[in-house]
């Protein structure tokens, strides 16, 4: 929930997260960290990258993960003192049968282990 950004510093240290749809990690995180360069770079910080390709078994597409986590720090200016990427979640019941069927596809060949039912939400947290 985007209304859910905190916007106060009143800890010795903060965690940024955000995930990635369609290459790209979530604007409104990367505004809201622009926005907020002097508190960050004073305080303690980890960003970590929620995504798919960081549940592959292929090296290179979690190394795509990673890259793609590293980008959103160049594109922010933020150097945080750790990152991390986490595979997220396919929640297959909140889609639509079209865009159902393109994640099932894409899980299948990132993941190699896709769920059998689509309909079943899957969690990979």
């Amino acid at each position: 929930n985007r209304g859910s950004i905190v916007s106060t510093f009143i800890s010795d240290a903060v965690i940024v997260g955000a995930p990635i749809h369609v290459g790209k990690h979530d604007r409104a995180v990367a505004e809201w960290v622009k926005g907020h360069i002097p508190q960050l770079e004073n305080t303690h910080g980890a960003f970590y990258s929620v995504s798919l390709a960081a549940a592959s078994k292929d090296p290179s597409e979690r190394e795509q993960a990673k890259r793609l986590a590293e980008d959103f720090l160049d594109e922010t200016g933020w150097s945080p003192q750790f990152l991390a990427c986490f595979a997220g979640a396919l929640s297959y019941s909140q889609y639509g049968w079209i865009k159902r069927l393109i994640m099932r596809n894409i899980a299948r060949s990132v993941v190699k282990a896709c769920p059998a039912s689509a309909a079943r939400a899957s969690s990979m947290a």
